[in-house]
């Protein structure tokens, strides 16, 4: 392994330190990995960035020494630096490295691969799934091939994940790329709560893709108010559903589910404070003159949780403060 890094280091020295010279800066933000086999394999080809939408994926390195990026694999990083030209390929130079701690995912290997190898773990299958090479920008080498439910076979066609640290009252975003197959069936992203007493899930919130065969962004946004004590968060990827001999599938990749804080009673224009707006909003919907209202905005406008919203909360919201 000492001879093999000797020999990369030297080859950087002779033929690749000379092309820093012609660089551009590019930024970008995502989930730091190890590169499969590939053309290149050279110190430009060691790691790949499986970028978060909007982002640009690319091979990484920081030469001379690219192994320092062993520190950083499978974290959630934005990276800063110069393209630079290789032997065969180019690769972006981390000059400047972050972790993102805030707004991590959530989801236990959401892109379906590791290592540049196709990998399924992390999730509970009803149906047939396997791995496919057809994925969205930033989607690395594989995506999720699921098989759609049919009514006289296998349903439903999904796949299931439970995270953890998800509670009431907390503000999540959950989003991933969708493809549908051949149009008979409506693939979506749901958002559910899983009853203790292993009930029927409730959805929460979802999201369909269909009219259309090409990669589809999606994301929804919870803040998780309607969970009973006990419930837990679950993660559906559905590929809809069919009967008889129609057959059909869909494609999902980039799941991602980032806890963004949580949610307070009065704060009813969701800023994360409670003060005299927040008061003013809630007179408006007394007197009825502000009615477009979301579950959130209802449940933090009934200040006392007595089930009704009057003039006794706007009494809560004034008097709770100025107790010591």
């Amino acid at each position: 392994m000492k001879v093999q890094k000797f020999i990369l280091t030297l080859l950087f020295f002779l033929f690749l330190n000379p092309l820093l010279a012609d660089t551009q800066r590019l930024l970008t933000r995502g989930v730091l990995v190890y590169n499969g086999p590939n053309i290149c394999m050279d110190l430009c080809s060691i790691y790949f960035l499986e970028a978060d939408p909007g982002f640009t994926s690319t091979t990484i390195t920081h030469l001379p020494d690219p192994y320092v990026l062993d520190d950083y694999i499978n974290m959630s990083v934005e990276i800063e630096g110069e393209i630079v030209d290789c032997l065969l390929c180019s690769a972006l130079q981390a000059d400047q490295l972050t972790v993102l701690e805030d707004g991590d995912n959530l989801v236990v290997n959401g892109s379906f691969e590791s290592a540049g190898d196709a990998d399924l773990s992390g999730w509970t299958y009803t149906c047939s799934a396997t791995s496919s090479p057809d994925t969205p920008p930033g989607g690395g080498n594989w995506s999720l091939y699921l098989e759609a439910g049919n009514t006289q076979g296998c349903f439903p066609g999904q796949a299931v994940q439970t995270p953890v640290d998800i509670g009431f009252r907390d503000i999540i975003t959950l989003s991933a790329w969708i493809q549908p197959g051949y149009g008979f069936s409506v693939p979506s992203l749901q958002l559910v709560a899983l009853p203790e007493d292993n009930g029927n899930p409730l959805i929460l919130a979802q999201q369909a893709v269909m009219d259309t065969n090409d990669w589809v962004f999606v994301e929804l946004t919870d803040t998780l108010i309607n969970l009973n004590p006990g419930d837990q968060i679950g993660i559906i990827l559905d590929a809809g559903m069919t009967g008889g001999p129609v057959y059909d599938w869909a494609l999902f990749d980039l799941v991602t589910l980032t806890n963004d804080g949580s949610v307070h009673l009065g704060d009813i224009n969701g800023d994360s404070q409670v003060n005299i707006l927040d008061i003013v909003t809630l007179a408006g919907i007394i007197l009825g003159t502000v009615t477009e209202l979301t579950d959130f905005q209802l449940w933090a406008a009934d200040f006392n949780q007595d089930g009704n919203i009057n003039v006794m909360d706007i009494v809560g919201m004034i008097i709770i403060p100025l107790i010591p």
